[in-house]
């Protein structure tokens, strides 16, 4: 009886403990079956999947990524802004909320940071997205990582 007790209250203290711990990881999103790219984003960070880092926008108040997206049928075209260039592309999304035949595009003047430069390898190599009320999660680098961008008002 004395061994079930230290047990019970062994398991009772892990779950205590990792109650109160939260993850710095972002977790996936669920696909909706009425998800919808459709309207004004900004981009707010990036968010690399495996070890929870963080990289938000070094000037939130600034010009920043904002990506404009318009759909018909499964076919997703956006065009807006880096920090430094006009940009736009396409991608087709399926029912299962993956991404596929990406195209990224725009005027070619540096970009004055990496963070705003992450951007163009990113789009490039989209996979998938999620969303929620507040925020578009497009996930990138074999969904590794994961741009996460905010509805423009």
């Amino acid at each position: 009886m004395k061994r079930l007790t230290s047990i019970l209250f062994f398991l009772l203290l892990l779950a205590f403990v990792g109650c109160g711990r939260k993850s710095s990881v972002l977790q996936p999103i669920g696909c909706k079956a009425n998800s919808t790219f459709e309207g004004t984003w900004k981009l707010n960070a990036y968010q690399n999947l495996s070890d929870g880092t963080l990289q938000p926008d070094p000037d939130p108040d600034g010009h920043g990524v904002v990506l404009s997206f318009a759909e018909d049928g499964k076919s997703v075209s956006f065009k807006g802004h880096t920090v430094a260039n006009a940009v736009s592309g396409s991608f087709i999304k399926d029912g299962s909320c993956n991404l596929a035949n990406s195209v990224f595009g725009g005027t070619k003047v540096g970009e004055p940071t990496q963070w705003s430069n992450k951007v163009w390898s990113a789009m490039n190599s989209v996979v998938s997205y999620g969303q929620n009320e507040e925020s578009l999660f497009i996930y990138f680098n074999d969904r590794t990582e994961v741009m996460i961008f905010s509805k423009v008002k």
